[in-house]
């Protein structure tokens, strides 16, 4: 093996590079949770259907009755990928883009910096630090890994020698596809002219220029022009971009909106941090060597003006700030500093890809998306207007493939006009803009959050009959029609009213319940949520069925065996058999769900073991803070008492005191008669108990 500090240093650094872009790909493996995806894969089908990208809209309600999919060269794509691997084949292929956009942003900070490679990969690891949380399974996953790729394109550009035929052709077929595949394409060329010329000015008043031949100006503006004249819509993709940074709609989608003024100091978050230091880096660098690279200044000066006109840019920001701050600061012969420098980035980037990504995963967000109210309108044959949310309308016109139509999906303002989206948001939550559009489009079914006020309309609403409830949403039909058929007669379609609290109530209710589930389970099979709602409803109605509770939880855990509710029913399941060790083991290590902790705590409290309940007891209460019920308090009140914590124990009898509890009262008169509450405490601990018996 050689010993040369030289080999070593590169051994180490291609090891670093690559630990750099597998983590990139690995913690961008992820569900898919943006409806978005969804009207993507519609797009994608319908072009491969119609064999070009102009066709009659499939599935939106609409005033347009063809629409453009200039996004053809990447959603046509994500619909193959699906068809072949599902939302687990998309997923990964979403991570591939990630890893060589990574790849990509290493690639052009060393090319940037041929004679400081630490220097290099330092800057390039936060890069991607601050840029990676966008990839999902969109088409911005291809417009960050052109964004890169156009900047390597433009550094090529830059050659001194005479530019070819093929760089042109190249860069040519380089925008064309960009132009095909994202609508950021317009804008393309201004990131590959920040490196393709070189003007560079000196405090002293130098100035240099390269690149700057009429041929190379004239072959720029040339190719600069392709994806103006020769993308899907021709000259009207102009307008894209300005659609898409100002109006009422924009101001309504959280990712487009204009920068807040106060989230520019504090950041508001990391990618926004990253950009930020980058950019003064390059600032304060410059003023330091008395030169000015204004090329690369100009592209973050671009990313900034970007991110302050919209929110999600904050990402580019932070590649385009990559040129400029190493034009800065990269030496052309590196010191044993720079090397210490570059490898601290390069932990510190990893360190951020770590905590700012959630844990790699794979599939769909079932909570994000009606899927089994939607899977209930196929089972019925449903077809025919209906009405969903923005996110929810990408999901149901995708599944049910144009039967329904929908009044909104995510193509705002591409598709739905800014009137149209204001009265879909509208009626999301209330029920007369509903009514208003229900006027215009005749719904057959409506699909609403449970939450909002609307559900209780649709209740309230001799037009509506509900027919299906799952965690999020419910489904309501049409009076008399054949999807109102089988109404829902006890489940509640609004979650306004506990339904273990009506079956502990209502006589015969968990019976009826349990059978409208069964039903409601064997048209929609595949909802976790009715079989857990089945195996909590078994448990806790009088009577309790403990077989049927079993089965009920086995189907729900082979449905969704993640899911946090899963330890808290296998508890009960346990006590209800009578083992209640077993049912502490079930619930060992679940600190963050409040009924699995307070089904453990009276468990450990009917064990006797106070030292044990003692740290889960402190967490729920931090947990629940001011809304802490009483029954937490109590408990937290014994742990403490036990374990010889007098400030916590005073603390909690005090408050669940004040609360109103009826058992509080005598342990906090206990520890005052004990001489164990603390002096500053006694004044409120005795007031609490003044005028009690």
């Amino acid at each position: 093996m050689s010993t040369d500090p030289t080999a070593r240093d590169q051994r180490l650094l291609r090891l670093l590079s690559a630990v750099v872009v597998v983590c990139a790909g690995v913690f961008a493996l992820k569900p898919i949770s943006s409806g978005d995806t969804y009207w993507h894969l519609t797009a994608g089908k319908t072009t491969a259907q119609h064999g070009y990208w102009w066709w009659p809209e499939p599935v939106g309600l609409t005033a347009l009755e063809e629409w453009c999919n200039h996004y053809w060269a990447t959603n046509l794509p994500a619909w193959l990928i699906w068809e072949a691997g599902g939302p687990v084949g998309l997923g990964i292929v979403t991570a591939l883009f990630a890893a060589m956009a990574a790849a990509a942003v290493l690639w052009l900070a060393r090319v940037l910096a041929p004679g400081a490679p630490w220097t290099a990969l330092g800057f390039g690891a936060i890069a991607i630090a601050g840029f990676h949380y966008r990839f999902a399974a969109r088409p911005q996953a291809f417009f960050l890994l052109m964004v890169p790729l156009g900047m390597l394109v433009g550094h090529r550009w830059a050659r001194p020698e005479r530019l070819s035929r093929a760089v042109i052709a190249g860069t040519a077929l380089f925008l064309l596809l960009w132009a095909h595949g994202h609508a950021s394409a317009t804008i393309a060329p201004l990131f590959l002219a920040g490196l393709a010329f070189g003007v560079v000015v000196g405090l002293d008043g130098s100035l240099t220029l390269t690149g700057f031949t009429r041929r190379r100006l004239a072959a720029f503006v040339g190719v600069s022009l392709i994806p103006i004249v020769l993308g899907p819509k021709g000259l009207g993709s102009l307008g894209l971009v300005s659609s898409h940074s100002a109006g009422d709609t924009v101001q309504h989608i959280a990712e487009m909106q204009a920068m807040p003024l106060d989230a520019w100091w504090p950041p508001m978050d990391a990618p926004l941090l990253i950009a930020e230091a980058l950019t003064l880096l390059a600032v304060v660098g410059m003023v330091r060597k008395r030169r000015f690279e204004l090329g690369p200044l100009a592209l973050a000066v671009l990313g900034l003006m970007l991110a302050a006109t919209t929110l999600r840019f904050r990402a580019v920001w932070c590649v385009l700030a990559v040129p400029a701050v190493l034009a800065a600061w990269a030496p052309a012969r590196e010191e044993i500093t720079h090397k210490l420098l570059g490898g601290a980035a390069t932990g510190v980037a990893l360190l951020l890809l770590v905590l700012a990504s959630p844990s790699p995963g794979l599939g769909v967000v079932r909570g994000n998306f009606p899927v089994g109210a939607t899977d209930f309108l196929r089972a019925a044959d449903f077809s025919g207007p209906v009405f969903a949310g923005s996110r929810a309308g990408g999901y149901v016109g995708w599944e049910l493939q144009g039967a329904a139509k929908i009044p909104i999906d995510g193509r705002n303002p591409l598709l739905f006009n800014s009137e149209e989206y204001y009265a879909a948001r509208r009626a999301m939550t209330d029920m007369q803009p509903l009514e208003v559009l229900d006027r215009r489009w005749g719904f057959g079914a409506v699909i609403t959050y449970k939450n909002q006020p609307v559900c209780d309309g649709l209740v309230a609403s001799p037009e509506w009959i509900p027919v299906y409830v799952g965690p999020i949403f419910a489904l309501f039909g049409r009076e008399g029609s054949d999807l109102a058929a089988q109404p829902l007669t006890a489940l509640e379609p609004c979650g306004r009213t506990s339904q273990v609290v009506r079956c502990r109530t209502e006589p015969g209710y968990g019976d009826r319940a349990r059978a409208e589930i069964a039903r409601l389970s064997a048209i929609v099979p595949d909802e976790p949520w009715l079989h857990r709602l089945d195996a909590m409803m078994a448990m806790q109605c009088p009577s309790p069925d403990a077989a049927g509770a079993g089965v009920a939880l086995e189907r729900a855990a082979a449905l969704d065996a993640d899911h946090p509710d899963l330890p808290w029913l296998r508890g009960q399941l346990f006590v209800l058999a009578g083992d209640e060790d077993g049912a502490l083991r079930a619930l060992e290590g679940v600190d963050d769900h409040y009924e699995a902790g307070m089904l453990r705590l009276r468990l450990l409290k009917k064990a006797d073991r106070p030292a044990d309940a003692l740290p889960l007891a402190k967490a729920l209460l931090v947990q629940e803070d001011d809304a802490a019920p009483i029954p937490l308090r109590e408990l937290g009140a014994w742990a403490c008492d036990q374990t010889g914590d007098d400030v916590c124990a005073t603390v909690q009898a005090y408050r669940a005191t004040v609360e109103g509890s009826t058992t509080a009262p005598a342990l906090l008169r206990r520890l005052l008669d004990e001489g164990r509450v603390p002096t500053h405490l006694v004044p409120v601990a005795q007031g609490a108990l003044n005028g009690l018996p």
